[in-house]
């Protein structure tokens, strides 16, 4: 796979209209049956969250930025057309080299690729700028989506999620450096 695409990853800001959208992101049901937080999210929660990451030294979030630019003097617009969701490393252990990958695609713009993309960026950044080693990821209903994304099923946590009045699996998946390099190199 072609790490060149049409997807930005830019280190997250502080952006009234960007924490706004991700807040109503976030609150979207088909969103929020992926999460594990299962509370409504307001501005103020996704602009403490961005001050947490940018001070912290085990988080890295980017805003996933598209690459096709429309020309609109309406500065909103721009980010509601642009901005495809918001991806990171979480729980960066550096003596073990070893991260959780983090994905949230607007519902506009999910089953389009744009989330495939983003991935292989990220990965790019953990194994090649971080020098990380192994890479998991935690899921509920998109087990296929990360083994696309060249991960290995590792195992099942039975019940993990109450959604919707069921219970519902988790799965962990992970890739290491030479997994990464072999798919998208």
């Amino acid at each position: 796979m072609n790490l060149k695409s049409n997807v930005n990853l830019l280190p997250i800001y502080h952006n009234e209209t960007f924490l706004n959208l991700i807040a109503l992101w976030r609150n979207d049901p088909e969103i929020k049956k992926t999460l594990r937080s299962y509370k409504d999210i307001s501005f103020d929660n996704q602009k403490d969250w961005v001050d947490k990451v940018n001070h912290s030294e085990d988080l890295y979030f980017y805003v996933m930025d598209s690459e096709k630019k429309e020309s609109t003097y309406d500065e909103k617009a721009k980010y509601i057309n642009t901005l495809l969701g918001y991806c990171g490393l979480d729980k960066i252990h550096v003596a073990n080299r070893t991260s959780e990958i983090s994905l949230m695609i607007a519902p506009k713009f999910q089953e389009k690729g744009y989330g495939n993309k983003a991935v292989a960026l990220l990965l790019s950044k953990a194994f090649n700028e971080y020098n990380l080693e192994l890479i998991h990821a935690e899921t509920y209903f998109s087990k296929d989506f990360w083994i696309k994304c060249g991960f290995t099923l590792e195992s099942t946590l039975r019940q993990r999620k109450y959604w919707n009045g069921q219970y519902h699996d988790s799965y962990i998946l992970s890739i290491n450096r030479k997994e990464f390099n072999k798919k998208y190199n």
